[in-house]
C-alpha cells in the first residue's frame, strides 16, 4: 500500500463497508464514448457474487465502429435486446437503495443517465477505477484488464457482465489488504 497518500487505509474501509452493504456492481457497453452515446448492454452483479442480471438494449443511436471493435456488439446483435424504456423499470427495481460502484463511475453513471433519462441520476456511486489509483498513489487511468492481470484475475473481455465480475474482483482485493 502505498503510505505517501494517506488514503489507502480508508480506501480498504471503505471496500469492506461497501462489501458488507450490499453493493452492487454496474458496467455497461455502449454505442460509443460521447456525450450523445447510449448503453448496448447492461450487466450488474452483487458484492456478495449471488445476484448476477445482464441484459442487451436495443440501440437508439448508431453504433461507432470503434465501439463495436472493443465490444463486439452489432446492431443486430443488440437489436435482440430490451428497449430502454421497457428495461429501466428492472433496473431500477435492481438498484434502488443499493451503492453502486464501476470500474469507470464517471463514465458508467453518465451512460446510464444518457441511456435511461435523468430519473437514473439520484444514486450513489463509487468509482473502483479511481480507489485502486489512490491506493497505488498513481495519476494515471489504469485500465481494467491491467489492473485483472496485477491481481490475478480473467479480465474477461469487453462485455457488461465479463467486466462487472472483473471489477468486483478488484473490489474485493482492494477489501483485503492491510488496513
Amino acid at each position: 500500500m502505498s503510505e505517501s497518500n494517506g488514503h489507502g487505509k480508508l480506501i480498504v474501509e471503505n471496500a469492506r463497508r461497501l462489501i458488507a452493504g450490499g453493493a452492487l456492481i454496474i458496467d455497461t457497453e455502449t454505442t460509443g464514448l460521447g456525450e450523445d452515446d447510449k448503453a448496448l448492454e447492461i450487466a450488474i452483479v452483487d458484492a456478495a457474487g449471488t445476484f448476477e442480471f445482464s441484459s442487451l438494449i436495443k440501440p437508439t443511436c448508431h453504433i461507432s465502429e470503434a465501439a463495436a471493435r472493443v465490444h463486439g456488439i452489432t446492431a443486430e446483435v443488440a437489436g435482440a435486446g430490451m428497449d430502454a424504456e421497457a428495461l429501466w423499470p428492472i433496473v431500477h427495481l435492481i438498484i434502488c437503495g443499493s451503492p453502486l460502484l464501476a470500474y469507470n463511475a464517471a463514465f458508467d453513471s453518465r451512460i446510464i443517465v444518457q441511456t435511461f433519462g435523468p430519473e437514473a441520476r439520484d444514486h450513489e456511486w463509487h468509482c473502483l477505477m479511481n480507489a485502486w489509483m489512490e491506493f497505488h498513489g498513481l495519476e494515471r487511468w489504469a485500465r481494467l484488464e491491467n489492473v485483472c492481470h496485477n491481481i490475478g484475475v480473467d479480465a474477461c473481455g469487453h462485455r457488461a457482465l465479463g467486466d462487472a465480475k472483473a471489477a468486483r474482483e478488484v473490489l474485493y482485493w482492494l477489501a483485503k489488504q492491510e488496513g
